[in-house]
């Protein structure tokens, strides 16, 4: 199926579907139709999105499917909420935070060390 962008790539607009049309009756729907903030996702995103909901967010299970990183899943994670446009509030994790996450060996010293880089 062919994937419309929700998004005019000449003006950066919202685009609408208008006119949707049975191939069988040729029944035509005309009206303003708007996408889905889902829509906004690429292929890639979107299966990433579904693999974290059948996984119910267990990061460590995401870890072990796309055999990443701890810190590559929360990197997707804050990647798709910025394009769904759910970072109204960022929440920034405590140096604290990062030493437990090392301590319940969740992610290692040198990705903790990255993490605390690259805020």
């Amino acid at each position: 199926m062919l994937k419309v962008p929700s998004i005019c790539p000449v003006c950066g607009g919202d685009l609408r579907v208008e006119v949707v049309k049975c191939r069988h009756c040729n029944t035509t729907l005309q009206n303003q139709f708007g996408f889905s903030v889902f829509e906004r996702l690429n292929d890639e995103q979107t299966e990433f999105v579904l693999m974290f909901l059948r996984y119910e967010g267990s990061i460590k299970e995401m870890e072990k499917q796309f055999k990443v990183s701890y810190p590559t899943i929360k990197s997707r994670l804050q990647d798709i909420k910025k394009i769904l446009d759910l970072n109204e509030a960022k929440t920034t994790i405590s140096n604290m935070e990062i030493l437990d996450m090392v301590s319940r060996g969740e992610i290692t010293p040198e990705q903790a060390a990255d993490m605390i880089k690259n805020r």
